[in-house]
């Protein structure tokens, strides 16, 4: 899947459904350096900051439990639908779930939604690469 990007900082509410991000070029998820230990890159990233948008289309089903599956190297603020869904410093080596805020969360719907990521880096490894999930809780035991 494409996602929209820029590498220069964009204008205030970038992360809202209605900005225009088309001049942004287009690319290939994961973004980052070749030479980062296990990262799949398809879309070169060196700069300190990355700033990616993706439209994507939920059916009618209702999500138990959305949740974030993300790996990424640095610091990353995500956003759903224009609203903070999580944050984290540091870095992942691996890809992990990532609870999104319950406020994120009511905001996915049928149809179009957004997800808009900033990322943030300040040595070693570079990478980033998410997409959502849907954790079903396994039943409560005897039933």
């Amino acid at each position: 899947m494409l996602w929209r990007f820029t590498t220069t900082a964009p204008a205030a509410g970038w992360f809202a459904a209605e900005f225009d991000a088309t001049a942004w070029p287009e690319g290939r998820a994961g973004f980052g350096r070749n030479d980062t230990p296990g990262a799949s890159v398809h879309t070169a990233w060196t700069s300190a900051d990355i700033w990616v948008r993706r439209e994507f289309e939920l059916g009618a089903a209702r999500l138990q439990r959305p949740t974030l599956w993300i790996r990424h190297d640095e610091d990353v603020e995500v956003y759903r639908n224009g609203v903070l869904a999580a944050e984290a410093k540091g870095y992942l080596v691996e890809y992990e779930e990532m609870e999104i805020t319950p406020a994120a969360a009511a905001t996915l719907k049928p149809g179009r939604n957004l997800i808009a990521i900033h990322c943030h880096q300040t040595g070693g490894g570079q990478y980033l690469d998410a997409g959502l999930v849907d954790l079903i809780d396994p039943p409560a035991a005897g039933r």
